[in-house]
């Protein structure tokens, strides 16, 4: 299993042995091994832990010795179902998460009135929407 822990606002650390195996196993230089290490990093379930920890596209992903930015090849990679999926999974958690910042900010506009008593009388003042 791959561990995912954030370093910062946009930064990620990826923890586990199989998955730092494989980046120092990965001839960077190739235009193909970020594609390849991906699709390593989504069979250990690294993908899905950084998509839940709410990793987005260009984040740092440090792992071992090496570091990368998250979805670069998306975009040059026109073939590539895989990352096509990665993004995609990236994209509905972002809405997902603006979503539940709009309801929060309605939830906040909602006017409240202060009352005392009511339901338990004598435990104190309790609020009451419109």
């Amino acid at each position: 299993r791959v561990s995912v822990a954030s370093e910062g606002p946009g930064e990620w650390r990826l923890k586990g042995r199989k998955i730092e195996l494989a980046a120092d196993l990965t001839d960077w230089q190739y235009e193909k091994a970020e594609e390849r290490f991906y699709q390593v990093l989504e069979v250990l379930g690294g993908l899905d832990g950084l998509v839940a920890a709410g990793a987005s596209d260009g984040d740092i992903l440090r792992v071992g010795g090496h570091s990368f930015r998250f979805h670069p090849l998306v975009q040059q990679l026109p073939g590539s179902s895989l990352l096509k999926r990665v993004l995609e999974r990236v994209q509905q958690r972002e809405s997902q998460r603006a979503h539940a910042e709009e309801k929060a900010a309605r939830t906040e506009e909602l006017p409240v009135e202060r009352q005392e008593g009511g339901p338990g009388e004598g435990r104190g003042p309790f609020l009451q929407e419109h």
